[in-house]
């Protein structure tokens, strides 16, 4: 397990200290559920920005098929 240093205000220790307290956790446990929500959101962020690009290079055929079924159903315009 690795070491991360955070510094921060006094101020705003004691607040983090009151925030776990309440929680019931750690505020080590806190940081780090917050930190790994953020992973995950970024981790999302980019599967979806690969999904997107994917989507786009197969925009053309998708709307052929819908097309084609179009036709077949006589849903045509």
């Amino acid at each position: 397990m690795a070491t991360l240093t955070y510094r921060t205000t006094d101020e705003k220790r004691v607040k983090l200290q009151k925030l776990a307290k309440s929680a019931g956790i750690s505020v080590n446990r806190m940081i780090d559920e917050w930190a790994t929500y953020a992973i995950a959101e970024s981790d999302a962020f980019y599967r979806f920005q690969i999904m997107a690009e994917n989507g786009k290079q197969h925009q053309g055929e998708a709307i052929n098929i819908l097309d084609s079924k179009a036709r077949d159903k006589g849903m045509e315009d």
